[in-house]
């Protein structure tokens, strides 16, 4: 009978092992779960403006989520790219130009890469201003703009 627990005994011997490198390697594997570095940007609420303006159409909404994303992403860490020009596309559906001009203005100045799209628009958007102006000096009676 001696030689009958001898196996068995080995058995377990080696079952204690394995259980020791199964606990190991959950260790070893769980360990870098918890060492994520800190995110680059702060989304904050980014994809729910999108979602609203794109999908429900709600610009009041998205306009709300974008500056509350912009205020928590200038506080905690940087602005993500897109998100000035963004909110400076809603300031020009709205008609604040002067406000879009500065929004695609900070866009191009934390993301030089997007600088010639950003130059374009502002561009676009002074065409478009002085276009609309020389048109109302026309419409002015009395105005100097007349041919």
């Amino acid at each position: 009978m001696n030689g009958g627990n001898g196996w068995w005994r080995a058995w377990l011997a080696n079952q204690y092992t394995l259980w020791q490198y199964v606990c190991l390697g959950l260790v070893i594997g769980a360990g870098p779960m918890g060492c994520t570095p800190p995110a680059l940007y702060q989304w904050g609420e980014y994809e729910d403006s999108l979602y609203r303006r794109y999908v429900k159409e709600d610009i009041a909404g998205a306009e709300a989520y974008l500056r509350e994303t912009l205020v928590a992403a200038e506080l905690k860490s940087r602005v993500p790219p897109g998100v000035y020009a963004e909110y400076g596309f809603l300031l020009y559906r709205r008609g604040d130009y002067a406000g879009a001009i500065e929004k695609f203005e900070q866009e191009k100045r934390a993301f030089p890469e997007s600088a010639a799209l950003m130059s374009k628009l502002v561009e676009r958007i002074q065409q478009q201003r002085e276009t609309r102006g020389q048109t109302e000096q026309k419409e002015v009676p009395g105005g100097t703009g007349q041919p």
